[in-house]
């Protein structure tokens, strides 16, 4: 017969799940790495990507340090190493907390409704399966977490010229509002040039330019861009 039981656990359980991984992103990827990387060049980020996930697998077991270094536990901590790795990456190619949020939630919900419903029995017996329930210890999973990684990585520019879209539409949208008049200021017009000129929309950069050649007359000493490089 059918029973509610497991479904209301589940449900409980995600709940717990959301809360854990916003406090744990808020904690590691939110304010640990973003205070690590102190710039945004390759090996600053590359450095604290690698150290705030250390931190992130060390802390699991903060009561029992000395244990990540017995054969037990050694292979959880490169799971969650790894982990953090995915999650960082998420956070830095996407530029928002909440998609670390939902990749956290999703992999650790996974993991949840598997146990509390017991709708498939994840077999445990291969060694690339870890051999224990905590999947995180399984080498077919750092392997799928490390391709996850790589692959967000990869996809960071079309992930860019998106988020750009977003910017320049969003500018417009402010620009024609008449609610909005008394904010457009010259700093908002430049970059709104940016995001105009590298979401590949000339026309509407040419209007900020416009409109920012005209700030500049009424405001002598004004600077109009005319490249991204100087906008930024």
């Amino acid at each position: 017969s059918f029973g509610w039981k497991p479904i209301e656990r589940a449900i409980v359980g995600l709940l717990v799940v959301f809360v854990l991984a916003t406090t744990e992103e808020f904690i590691f990827r939110g304010f640990l790495m973003r205070y690590l990387r102190s710039d945004t060049a390759f090996g600053v980020t590359v450095a604290a990507v690698l150290v705030s996930s250390f931190i992130f697998a060390a802390v699991h077991r903060l009561h029992d340090m000395p244990s990540w270094f017995t054969a037990e536990y050694a292979p959880l901590f490169v799971g969650l190493f790894l982990l953090g790795v995915l999650l960082s990456v998420t956070y830095i190619v996407t530029g928002s907390f909440w998609c670390a949020v939902a990749v956290h939630a999703g992999l650790l919900g996974s993991k949840v409704v598997l146990a509390k419903t017991h709708i498939l029995d994840v077999s445990t017996g291969p060694w690339w399966l870890g051999e224990t329930a905590d999947l995180r210890r399984a080498p077919l999973v750092w392997g799928l977490f490390v391709g996850l990684a790589i692959a967000i990585w990869l996809m960071r520019h079309w992930l860019d010229d998106g988020n750009w879209q977003l910017s320049a539409t969003l500018a417009l949208q402010f620009a024609d509002s008449p609610f909005h008049r008394g904010y457009l200021t010259p700093r908002f017009r430049r970059m709104a040039v940016v995001a105009c000129e590298l979401a590949g929309r000339p026309h509407a950069a040419e209007r900020f330019r416009r409109e920012l050649s005209q700030t500049a007359q009424a405001q002598p000493g004004g600077v109009v861009p005319n490249a991204v490089s100087s906008a930024l």
